[in-house]
């Protein structure tokens, strides 16, 4: 059974690189397998792929903020800023590992999910997280 991101590159970037798009040299050297989440510009016009150890590849009118610090835990979900100009993505992981709650580019630091304690109760308060949204 395919995720939700692959599914997503396979109905839009794939068909891209297939019909010989600009895009074909960089995203044919992407592993679909390893991607874990997708953040869209706020044109439409680009978007950013972040796999599982932090490596966020841009795509289109997508800025290259470059990659994210490596961490013990591994990234399952980001977001971008409503501006374009920035990313948060979170790392999954048992407690003291998962949570941290890291940026790319001029967004702000909320602090981690891991310093804020585990709202269950259980201590492992990040190691199911699946992803992040935009506020309304």
């Amino acid at each position: 059974m395919k995720s939700r991101v692959e599914m997503t590159l396979m109905m839009l970037v794939f068909p891209m690189i297939a019909a010989g798009s600009a895009l074909a040299t960089s995203a044919a050297a992407i592993d679909p397998s390893s991607v874990v989440d997708i953040a869209t510009t706020p044109s439409g016009h680009g978007y950013w792929l972040m796999n599982a150890a932090g490596h966020v590849f841009s795509f289109g009118d997508a800025p290259d903020f470059g990659d994210l610090p490596a961490e013990e835990g591994t990234y399952s979900a980001m977001v971008a800023a409503t501006n374009g100009k920035g990313l948060w993505a979170v790392t999954l992981g048992p407690a003291g590992v998962g949570g941290h709650l890291n940026t790319l580019g001029s967004v702000a630091s909320f602090g981690d999910f891991a310093s804020t304690g585990d709202p269950t109760g259980g201590g492992s308060c990040c190691a199911s997280l699946v992803g992040l949204t935009k506020g309304l």
